[in-house]
């Protein structure tokens, strides 16, 4: 089948994880261009990503998108962060050699309803100018 989706970063997020929640609130506010979109990983739009792409979503974690390509767990942090403006892709740097990044992320996201509770799905955001969702596929 050929690629003919359009080519956009496309952040999936657990839609009712308080931390979750707080992270795409986070990145909105840097991302200054608005290079990424944010998606619930219950939304439509990510079932039918998955069912095109034949790649199954992760269900406990985050994950990003561009086209075909899907990034999960704590490589979601580190190439998010890279497509922010300075200071921030130092930061992905400096965090992807922390060691146990993928233990600390994978603790978290098993104990993220227990730590930071669960909450009503994100649908809107305090700056609408910045909340925008991907665009509908073109298959």
């Amino acid at each position: 089948m050929p690629e003919r989706m359009s080519k956009e970063w496309v952040l999936l997020y657990d839609g009712p994880c308080g931390l979750c929640q707080a992270s795409v609130l986070w990145l909105m506010r840097r991302d200054k261009k608005q290079v990424l979109r944010f998606v619930s990983l219950q939304s439509e739009w990510a079932r039918d990503w998955a069912f095109h792409n034949g790649k199954p979503l992760p269900e406990d974690s985050v994950a990003l998108v561009y086209g075909t390509g899907l990034w999960t767990g704590p490589h979601v942090l580190h190439q998010s962060l890279r497509l922010l403006p300075s200071p921030w892709p130092a930061l992905a740097f400096i965090l992807r050699i922390v060691p146990g990044q993928k233990k600390i992320y994978r603790w978290l996201a098993q104990h993220r309803y227990r730590l930071f509770g669960q909450k009503e799905l994100l649908t809107t955001c305090p700056a609408p100018h910045s909340w925008h969702e991907p665009r509908p596929h073109s298959y």
